[in-house]
């Protein structure tokens, strides 16, 4: 949802207008269920977050883009005050996640699992939309790591008052 918010807004709408006719449907599915329609034919192109896996041998890729995960807190949140950041540090509070259907939550439930941390998490909320997943970070339910297009991360703390303080994890 991200790219197809943000990034590919503008060329996905240039395209339509260039080629009026040709059939153009957009399809907003996790990454997931995208790949599965791209192999089993039910889509030509698919846009999903890889996070290091490898396609079958008949799917080709691009990279378009690459997103970093970010620590959101709110301001003045202990986690901040950390003499080191570590996932250790960041386990230790209340986590607003990505989904578990999400690549980027796979990635993170591995990074918890590699520190041993895994078996104390504290998830006290999970989704697959950002803008919800901030707003529970600003009413402080808890942190939360989080892959982000920097345009929605930049919009979303210059949109609200008493935004969460963002560190790069």
């Amino acid at each position: 949802l991200q790219l197809l918010k943000n990034e590919l807004r503008e060329p996905l709408a240039e395209y339509r207008h260039r080629h009026p006719d040709v059939h153009l449907t957009i399809i907003d599915r996790p990454s997931t269920a995208a790949r599965q329609c791209l192999e089993n034919g039910e889509a030509d192109v698919a846009v999903v977050g890889l996070l290091g896996a490898t396609p079958g041998p008949s799917l080709v890729t691009t990279r378009l883009t690459a997103y970093p995960f970010v620590l959101l807190a709110p301001a003045g949140h202990p986690v901040l005050s950390a003499s080191r950041l570590t996932v250790r540090a960041i386990a230790k509070h209340p986590l607003v996640l990505p989904s578990v259907a999400a690549n980027s939550r796979s990635r993170l439930d591995e990074v918890f699992r590699r520190a041993g941390v895994a078996d104390e998490l504290n998830v006290v909320a999970d989704g697959s939309n950002f803008d919800l997943l901030f707003d529970y970070v600003v009413q402080g339910f808890g942190v939360s790591v989080v892959s982000v297009s920097p345009q929605i991360l930049e919009r979303l703390t210059s949109d609200r008052h008493g935004p969460p303080v963002v560190v790069r994890a």
